[in-house]
């Protein structure tokens, strides 16, 4: 469970990029966090990723609270999280199967999970015939697939995708997110934040709408989103 009470967030230049943010996220649920470019959204991104600190307010995420883990416990704190971002972040250099099968080895995996994990998460992507496919070679929505893939490989409890689908079509966008959804039948717990207006009336999802740092709404399943 994810909870955010009272959060502020102002950052050095004076910036107010959260204020007074509360909200709760049960496990296994899907939230779309919405609002236009400067709203919050990646903000909320960075202080449940411990890439920055609050500035007021308290942060827990599965009863521990934020403050309380240290720097050097950061890496492991990360390690419940699966993270997507719109530049996709592969190795230019490695397949697909070794760009995913590298998120194993920070994980110190043995080599015959490995090879029996990756090809099972990349034929839930629909990548099974791409393995050995270089990004260079892939489409947007394939190397969207791979980077889906690697944040998945781990197993984690919290899968979180900042504007996931920014350099992708309209197409290839909401396939991205039919596989965030069979991810979340299956568990986890999936947290969008994104400003693809299409995207969020298609899916039915809770809402969370983000404006100038503010929480505006937040909708289960009811509501459609309008540019804030």
């Amino acid at each position: 469970m994810i909870q955010f009470r009272n959060v502020s967030k102002i950052y050095e230049n004076g910036l107010k990029a959260l204020q007074n943010a509360t909200f709760t996220i049960a496990g296994g649920e899907f939230v779309f966090i919405i609002g236009a470019s400067g709203a919050g959204k990646s903000t909320v991104v960075k202080l449940l990723l411990k890439e920055t600190d609050q500035t007021d307010g308290v942060i827990m995420v599965n009863n521990k609270e934020l403050v309380n883990v240290d720097d050097k416990r950061i890496p492991f704190y990360r390690r419940q999280f699966g993270v997507v971002f719109q530049d996709f972040r592969l190795l230019p250099d490695r397949t697909a199967y070794e760009n995913i099968s590298f998120a194993m080895e920070i994980f110190e995996s043995s080599t015959k999970e490995i090879r029996r994990r990756v090809p099972s998460i990349l034929a839930m992507v629909g990548l099974a015939e791409r393995a050995h496919a270089y990004p260079s070679d892939m489409s947007g929505g394939e190397q969207q697939r791979v980077a889906l893939a690697r944040a998945l490989v781990n197993n984690p409890s919290i899968l979180i995708a900042d504007e996931p689908t920014g350099n992708l079509d309209s197409y290839t966008s909401q396939e991205i997110i039919k596989v965030m959804n069979h991810i979340n039948r299956r568990g986890t717990t999936v947290i969008v934040a994104t400003h693809a207006k299409d995207i969020v009336n298609s899916m039915q999802k809770r809402v969370i709408t983000l404006s100038k740092g503010k929480i505006i709404s937040d909708l289960d399943r009811s509501g459609y989103y309008n540019e804030a």
